[in-house]
């Protein structure tokens, strides 16, 4: 009962010695109605219209459940604080979690428990020094365990979403060829931050892969787009200096799928162009000098690399931020290399 996760829970519920006391005084009596007690317990469960769907026709499953919760009820009222009671009480949240249980019958067995309980208190109370705070003392061990439960099956449901929306990802982000050397990748529903380097690093890999030349992303039935990306998307053309193309026709008609329209966006220049977006200028002119073209260059040397970053600073580009990334030029040059290879 040391370790601070399990103070955490005492603390959280208050349970405190006076409560141990009194549970510890009424365990021999509570004991030996045991068998009754989950009995009782089982014939409410069945009128429930969660009892055929959680066990079906099968008495195994139900017969399990009934020698866990009896063993449970046992350890519970023996007041075995430690961590393999918490062990427990996760296997019976993940139990319960993967039959699919509802939260509600969690809640609502833990009320019919805690009157099945004060029924037999109140039946014996000639044995039992003072019965309500007794009652009082043993509520507070239902709470106790179910939210550990709870907390379990909310763990397992929030790796079900997530697996889910992985794979939702993965059948939504296919990057396929169309043709030699040309990769197609049809966006559907929702651009964020996270997809959007879960769609960097499958079309890398799938470059890396194929050794593709050519690559085209379809964003016509993106529904959504968050704003850093909407951002980029918007000004990846702007310059430093102001000089962009923002009413190209193939501008405009881009604005227009994402709801903008063209004669409301300003010209942005310098600190007005969104840091998101400088940043991708100076690595997309980075990689454009360093790598080569398949139809009208080849990958410059590091010297005129170099040399044009520094002709396009307050032009095309931040001229603070490329200084910046040239104080750290080679770095950069070899994790460009890393990635090419």
């Amino acid at each position: 009962m040391s370790t601070p996760a399990i103070k955490a829970i005492l603390a959280k519920f208050d349970l405190c010695k006076a409560d141990f006391v009194r549970i510890r005084a009424a365990a021999p009596l509570l004991k030996r109605d045991l068998d009754a007690f989950i009995e009782d317990f089982y014939r409410w469960i069945s009128t429930r219209r969660e009892y055929p769907i959680s066990f079906g026709s099968n008495p195994a499953p139900l017969e399990r459940m009934k020698q866990m919760q009896c063993a449970n009820w046992v350890g519970f009222q023996e007041l075995e604080v430690d961590e393999a009671w918490i062990e427990v009480r996760r296997h019976v949240g993940a139990l319960h979690g993967h039959l699919d249980l509802p939260n509600d019958i969690e809640f609502a067995g833990m009320s019919v428990s805690a009157n099945l309980m004060a029924q037999r208190l109140r039946a014996a109370k000639s044995a039992v020094t003072d019965v309500d705070q007794t009652f009082n003392s043993i509520n507070k061990l239902p709470l106790r365990d179910i939210f550990v439960v709870i907390d379990e099956i909310a763990r397992i449901y929030r790796e079900k979403v997530s697996a889910s929306s992985k794979a939702l990802m993965e059948v939504s982000t296919p990057v396929k060829p169309i043709w030699e050397g040309i990769l197609l990748l049809p966006l559907l529903g929702i651009l964020d931050s996270q997809r959007t380097q879960e769609v960097m690093n499958s079309t890398l890999a799938k470059i890396a892969e194929t050794r593709s030349k050519v690559f085209v992303m379809d964003i016509s039935c993106v529904s959504t787009i968050d704003e850093t990306i909407r951002e980029v998307t918007l000004c990846h053309h702007a310059r430093w200096d102001g000089a962009g193309y923002p009413k190209r026709e193939e501008i405009a008609q881009m604005l227009q799928q994402l709801g903008v329209d063209a004669a409301e966006v300003p010209e942005p220049r310098g600190e007005r162009i969104p840091l998101p977006v400088r940043l991708v200028a100076i690595t997309d002119m980075f990689d454009a000098f360093m790598s080569k073209r398949a139809y009208y260059k080849e990958a410059w040397t590091l010297d005129r690399v170099r040399a044009d970053m520094e002709r396009c600073k307050g032009t095309h580009l931040d001229p603070e931020l490329v200084e910046l990334f040239l104080a750290e030029f080679e770095e950069y040059c070899l994790i460009h290399a890393t990635i090419r290879e």
